[in-house]
């Protein structure tokens, strides 16, 4: 379908903030029984990103903080390489991005030569071998 592969109009928003992102197919997914938007990367890695305990909600007064998660489907002992939360959608995707690419061997899209750590708040990294944040 394209960078807009979702019938359901009530994501635009969110859908667009991603695929602006990361220059990626973005669609709304139902994952775990609750709606999603979903960013595919290479080598299996995916994203998921909600803005309700429930799922993704279009209902303003329902809307809580972003959270944006990564991970990786070929290797399911990783499970979620990293994951942010914050007020904005954006935000909360470029905090997890700087720390997706800042884990050894785990990139989304740098080389490793490229990877730096980047500090942040409200950001978890659950691997024990994943680069320390300060």
């Amino acid at each position: 379908m394209g960078w807009l592969d979702t019938p359901d109009l009530c994501y635009t928003d969110a859908v667009t903030v991603l695929a602006a992102a990361t220059h990626r197919p973005v669609r709304v997914v139902l994952h775990r029984g609750r709606r999603v938007v979903r960013v595919d990367f290479e080598f299996g890695r995916f994203l998921l990103a909600q803005n309700h305990d429930t799922g993704t909600t279009t209902d303003p007064d329902a809307c809580g903080d972003w959270t944006v998660t990564v991970y990786d489907e070929q290797d399911p002992s990783a499970g979620v390489l990293a994951e942010a939360t914050d007020e904005w959608l954006a935000d909360a995707f470029d905090r997890v991005y700087d720390v997706a690419r800042a884990v050894p061997g785990r990139q989304l899209a740098a080389s490793a030569a490229d990877a730096a750590t980047v500090a942040a708040p409200s950001v978890t990294v659950p691997s024990a071998a994943a680069v320390a944040l300060c």
